[in-house]
């Protein structure tokens, strides 16, 4: 296992950002790969990158994983839960056919806020001030970007914001539904599942045995990367992460993601990023740190009540 000095917290800082760049690398190489003469189809590239990123995971969680399933409970949570990420990875996947990696990326960011609204719908409870006040920042965020700043002529790709926000509401969806089932398996066993499930989902619509694409050098380091880097090696940092250093300043750190999926389009997709975009990407990240800082402050005085 990679040894990294320092100290706990240290390690974990590394970690955690570490998995955003990763993520954020992944969908800088699913957009190339989209790109390239009789590319391949975002199906395509989802059926490969979750089969083959859940069977990792279910074998490094050794035999145990498979008594999980035995369990009629766990097993129909395990499938919806596939369901759900099947959704958003293919979402995400189609999203970057219209917009840019950090673009989707930043679209992606809003999930907090999407969760905290269905709490508060399903809770029946009134979101408190500060969750509002998030929301518009985060969602004047997203318009500024997708936008460019030009609201006048509204020139963005419609089918990309719809593609991404689709990705954020079923995110939201695998974020809600799988809580109990957490508390009853470790955390790789269910996204080894979840991801496996959602990868035999997209081979009913894309068989991986019927994938037809021009198998380069480069275009394989690619797929290679997006399901071992981006994927993989992502989860493993923010596990581990987790671990580590509270899940708060994780979420936070991994708004890297984005950050980096700019960078990098910038770099090698010669991307080119508008003052407005700065801005807005700017507006969703501090309305991401704010509101958990929040959730962090009213666990805290819960936590001393």
């Amino acid at each position: 296992m990679l040894q990294i000095p320092g100290s706990a917290f240290s390690k974990g800082v590394v970690l955690s950002l570490c998995a955003g760049v990763c993520w954020g690398g992944m969908g800088v190489c699913s957009q190339v790969i989209f790109s390239e003469p009789d590319g391949m189809m975002p199906i395509d590239l989802v059926t490969l990158r979750l089969l083959f990123a859940g069977l990792f995971l279910l074998i490094t969680a050794g035999p145990s994983a498979i008594g999980v399933l035995l369990t009629r409970r766990n097993a129909l949570d395990m499938v919806i839960a596939g369901l759900f990420v099947f959704l958003g990875q293919f979402c995400f996947m189609q999203a970057l056919l219209y917009v840019n990696a950090g673009t989707a990326a930043i679209i992606l960011m809003t999930v907090p806020f999407w969760v905290a609204f269905w709490q508060a719908v399903a809770q029946k409870k009134v979101p408190a001030k500060v969750e509002v006040v998030c929301f518009v920042l985060a969602m004047t965020g997203v318009a500024l970007i997708v936008t460019h700043g030009d609201f006048s002529s509204l020139s963005f790709d419609a089918r990309g914001v719809a593609w991404g926000l689709a990705s954020a509401f079923a995110t939201t969806g695998y974020t809600i539904q799988p809580r109990a089932l957490l508390m009853r398996a470790p955390v790789v066993v269910v996204m080894g599942w979840a991801m496996l499930f959602g990868g035999v989902i997209a081979s009913l619509f894309s068989p991986p045995w019927t994938i037809s694409y021009d198998w380069s050098m480069k275009t394989s380091l690619l797929v290679l990367f997006v399901v071992t880097i981006g994927t993989v090696a992502a989860f493993w940092c923010y596990l581990l992460a987790v671990r580590l250093i509270s899940p708060v300043i994780v979420g936070l750190l991994i708004c890297s993601e984005p950050l980096s999926a700019y960078l990098l389009s910038v770099f090698f997709l010669e991307t080119h990023i508008s003052q407005a975009e700065i801005f807005g990407a700017g507006f969703v990240l501090a309305a991401v740190v704010i509101v958990t800082a929040q959730g962090k402050l009213s666990k805290k005085k819960s936590t001393n009540a």
